[in-house]
C-alpha cells in the first residue's frame, strides 16, 4: 500500500545531493555519466506521477464511501468512543472507482494495478505529483545553499520555507488524501517542518548579520527547537511506517486467505467425477448453460468416458427393453396396421424401416432428461 511511495521518492534528497557534489567537483566521463543517470532518477518520479495525474481523471472517477460508524450518543463509555475515533480516522473517505462504460476496459484495470499506490492514497492525484516536485525542489535548495555563498544560502533557505508553507496551504484547502490519519499526518509534517525552516532561515540571518551585538549563543534555542521539530516528525513518520507495515501485512494476508480458498476449490473441482450440469433444466443444454466442473486433463477423460457410457446406456434403453425384447417394434407395428399396410412387420424391408426407426430414436433422446449434444 501506501509504504511504497516514499520508499520510491525517498532517494531523491541524497540523490540530488549527490549530483551536486559530483557535478562540483573535477569529475570524469564516468562521473559525468552517473550525475545524468542520478538526474533521470529525480526526474522520472515526476513524469510517471504527472501522466498518473493526467490520465486517473479521465478514466476513473472518485465515490464517496459511508462510514459504517457507531453512533456518537450511544458511545457512553471511554472504549467505545476510543474504538469510534480509531474507526473514523482510519476510515477511507472516498474511492477510486471504474467510469460507466469501461468497467471491462482492459487498459483502465492495468491502470489502476500500475497507480494503486497513489490511489489508494490520493483521492487528488495531482497532489502527489507536487508532493514529489516539493520534494525535489527542497533537495536541489538545500544542496544550493551548501555551495560557498552566503547569499546563496540565505536565498535558498527562505525559498524552501515558502515552498513548505504553499504546500501546507494547499493540502489544508484540497484535502487530497483518502482517510483522516494520512490527512492529519501530511498537516502536521508540514507544519513542524515550516517551523524547523523558519528557525533555521532565522538563525542564519541573525549570524550573517554582523552589525548587531546579540550573543549568537542566544540564538541557539532556535536550532534547537529546528532539531526538536525534525524529532517529532521522524517520530510520526515512525507512527506511519509502522499503520502502513499492519496495512501490508492485512492486505498479504487476504491474499493469501484468496490463494488458499481458490486451490481449495480447484481441488474439489478436480477430484469431482462430474460431467455437465444443467444450470436450468428447463432450458436446453447449450452454450454457457453447461457448467463443467472437471478442468484437468485426467478428469476431462474420465468424465468424457463417463458421457458416453451413460448416453451409450440411454440410447440402448430406447431401442431395448429389460427383458431383451425391442422397444419400438411394437408402435410401429400398430401404426403399419393402422394404414392398413397389409403386410406384416417382418415382411417390411430393413431399407424402409430404418429412417424412421433412426428418426424416432433421435426424437426419444432428444426428450430424455440425460441426453447432452
Amino acid at each position: 500500500p501506501s509504504p511504497v511511495l516514499p520508499l520510491v521518492v525517498a532517494t531523491i534528497p541524497s540523490t540530488v545531493s549527490s549530483v551536486f557534489r559530483i557535478l562540483q567537483s573535477n569529475c570524469a566521463a564516468s562521473d559525468f555519466a552517473i550525475a545524468s543517470l542520478g538526474v533521470l532518477m529525480c526526474v522520472s518520479p515526476i513524469v510517471v506521477l504527472g501522466a498518473v495525474a493526467y490520465v486517473v481523471p479521465r478514466r476513473l472517477s472518485l465515490v464517496l464511501l459511508a462510514s459504517d460508524r457507531v453512533e456518537k450518543k450511544k458511545t457512553k463509555t471511554f472504549w467505545p468512543r476510543s474504538l469510534w475515533w480509531a474507526t473514523e480516522i482510519f476510515h477511507k473517505r472516498v474511492v477510486w472507482r471504474e467510469r460507466e462504460g469501461r468497467a471491462h476496459d482492459s487498459i483502465t484495470s492495468s491502470l489502476r494495478r500500475c497507480a494503486t499506490v497513489v490511489l489508494l492514497e490520493y483521492s487528488v492525484v495531482w497532489y502527489a505529483c507536487l508532493d514529489v516536485i516539493v520534494l525535489t525542489l527542497a533537495s536541489v535548495l538545500g544542496a544550493v545553499s551548501t555551495l560557498q555563498s552566503g547569499d546563496a544560502c540565505r536565498a535558498a533557505s527562505i525559498s524552501v520555507l515558502v515552498l513548505y508553507v504553499a504546500q501546507l496551504i494547499v493540502c489544508i484547502a484540497v484535502r487530497p488524501l483518502t482517510t483522516h490519519f494520512s490527512l492529519l499526518y501530511s498537516v502536521f509534517s508540514l507544519l513542524l517542518s515550516s517551523v524547523s525552516v523558519a528557525c533555521q532561515v532565522g538563525y542564519i540571518f541573525a549570524s550573517s548579520n554582523r552589525s548587531t551585538s546579540a550573543d549568537l549563543d542566544a540564538f541557539n534555542n532556535l536550532l534547537i527547537a529546528a532539531a526538536a521539530c525534525d524529532l517529532a516528525v521522524l517520530g510520526v513518520s515512525m507512527l506511519r511506517a509502522a499503520v502502513d507495515l499492519l496495512e501490508a501485512l492485512r492486505a498479504c494476508h487476504g491474499h493469501i486467505m484468496t490463494a488458499v480458498r481458490l486451490w481449495q476449490e480447484q481441488r474439489t473441482k478436480d477430484s469431482l467425477p462430474a460431467t455437465a450440469i444443467l444450470v436450468d433444466t428447463t432450458t436446453s443444454l447449450i452454450g454457457d448453460e453447461l457448467l463443467w466442473l472437471s478442468v484437468s486433463p485426467s478428469a476431462k477423460e474420465r468424465d468424457n468416458n463417463t458421457i458416453d457410457q451413460l448416453f451409450l446406456e440411454e440410447a440402448n434403453s430406447q431401442f431395448w427393453r429389460d427383458d431383451g425384447t425391442a422397444a419400438i417394434l411394437q408402435p410401429l407395428q400398430e401404426e403399419a396396421h393402422e394404414n392398413d399396410l397389409g403386410h406384416h412387420l417382418s415382411d417390411v424391408s430393413l431399407a424402409s424401416w430404418t429412417p424412421r426407426l433412426l428418426q424416432h430414436a433421435d426424437d426419444d433422446a432428444r426428450a430424455s432428461p440425460a441426453f447432452i449434444p
